[in-house]
Order: C-alpha cells, then structure tokens, then sequence
C-alpha cells in the first residue's frame, strides 16, 4: 500500500516534539553538556544549531546538540561561536598499535574507521544515538563489526584514516554530505577520560583541529569531536602480542566547519 507523504511528514514531526518534550520533562544528568559547568557561554550559540533533518523533510527542523563533558566539570572546548556542525556519524572500526616488546605498552599506530550518517538520530532521540557505540561493541566480534551498521539501517557517508604528512601523523577523514564532498586533515587538540560506566577498554574523548600544515587540505571541516567512544584501548602492555595488533572500537564524530 503506497505510504502517503504528509503523513510521513507529519509522524516525523510528531517524533520529534515527542523527543522534545521528553527532554524537556527530564531531569538532566550533571555534567552532560557544556552548558552545566559554563553557564551561558554555552548558550550562545557555540555549540548548537538548527539543521535540515533531512532533505525530504525540509519543513521540520532538528537541534543538534554536541556533547561537550564526559563527567562533571571534565569537558572539551566548544567550537568557536561562528562553527556550525556539518553531520553527526557511527564511525565503527579498529584503533592500531604496533607490539615491539613484551614488557612495553602497545604504540599507536592510527585508527581506520567506516562512517555513517546518524545526523538525523542525533537531533530527533540523542540518548538512542549516543548507546549506538556502546550497542555495536556489545554486538561486535572480529568477523562482524563491520556488518552492524547496516543492519541498523544507517547510510554509509564515509571513511576515516591515518595519513603521514610531513613525517607527523594524521587525522584523515572523507565524507559526503548532501552532494559535496567534504574532508577533514588534523590532529589532537584535546582529550578527556571517557565516562566511568563506559564499555571496558574505552579510548579518550577527543576534540581534533586543523594543525599546522593542514590547513590547505581540509575542505569544509574545521573541528571533529570524538565523543560516546566505546572500546578501542590497547592494552597495558604487549606480552604476547607480536607486530601489528587492532582493537575494535566505535564512537561518535561530529563535524563542525
């Protein structure tokens, strides 16, 4: 039976003030966004914008929202006040290490990652699409992680790697949004030690910035925060671990221009 398009639109919009009021009616968990530790900095329009939900609902409108703190007054910058955030992603995939000795600590050797597109999900239900980390690594084995995404539903945007630039490593990220093309080159500006009930094993929150050298190769990206990180830590030290050794991971990115 054919779907009629108002009412599409019309459950869409229905969710959404759903979501809203619920928010509204919640009691907010201390330390969740920047806005609880530095008052109305944040809310000046830093970290918050309203965005197209989707091309095919361009009546309805949903606030994206980045979260800035993992716990109580241990947060991330926000980006400058002109920055607004391009697309929100499930990047799922493995953070690498290289094992050189058995008594020593793994070394990082960059992070490879697939990326899809819950911009949507981040706006409309935010606590839904900040588990999704949590949800994949509780789901992933070796064999499968990668397939998870796409049962979920959710459209591949992109990819993320590590590249050598200059002799430095970095941050390489490649996405496609609403027909452009759009990349990211950078490194660490900032991290934070993810929340305590976070999955065993879990990376650092991260916010990434253009470095030097990497201005004129990004294009439309100016700021990625890695944030709900879940998994992807290496472990205290080698021992029987030999070469190259990747561990599992998946987070959330979100992109500011």
């Amino acid at each position: 039976m054919p779907t009629n398009p108002m009412s599409v639109h019309v459950a869409f919009c229905l969710m959404f003030l759903l979501n809203f009021l619920a928010r509204a009616l919640a009691v907010p968990a201390p330390g969740n966004t920047y806005e609880q530790v530095e008052g109305e900095d944040y809310n000046d329009d830093i970290a918050k914008a309203w965005v197209d939900s989707d091309p095919g609902h361009d009546f309805c409108f949903v606030k994206l929202e980045v979260p800035l703190c993992s716990s109580y007054g241990t947060c991330l910058t926000p980006p400058p006040k002109h920055s607004r955030p391009v697309a929100v992603v499930l990047g799922i995939g493995t953070q690498n290490y290289t094992c050189s000795s058995p008594t020593q600590g793994p070394t990082a050797n960059g992070a490879i990652a697939t990326l899809y597109d819950i911009t949507e999900s981040a706006g409309l239900t935010p606590d839904a699409a900040h588990a999704l980390s949590a949800v994949v690594m509780t789901l992933s084995t070796t064999q499968n992680i990668g397939n998870i995404p796409d049962g979920l539903g959710y459209p591949k945007i992109g990819e993320h790697h590590f590249e050598l630039h200059g002799g430095v490593a970095v941050a390489v990220f490649n996405i496609r949004v609403r027909g452009k093309d759009l990349k990211f080159v950078g490194g660490k500006l900032e991290g934070i030690a993810p929340p305590a009930n976070s999955v065993p094993g879990t990376v650092d929150w991260l916010k990434l910035g253009r470095t030097a050298g990497s201005e004129k190769k990004s294009r439309g990206i100016k700021f990625v925060y890695r944030v709900y990180t879940a998994g992807g830590k290496a472990p205290a030290t080698c021992g029987d671990i030999q070469g190259e050794h990747t561990v599992n991971y998946a987070t959330e990115y979100w992109f500011y221009n």
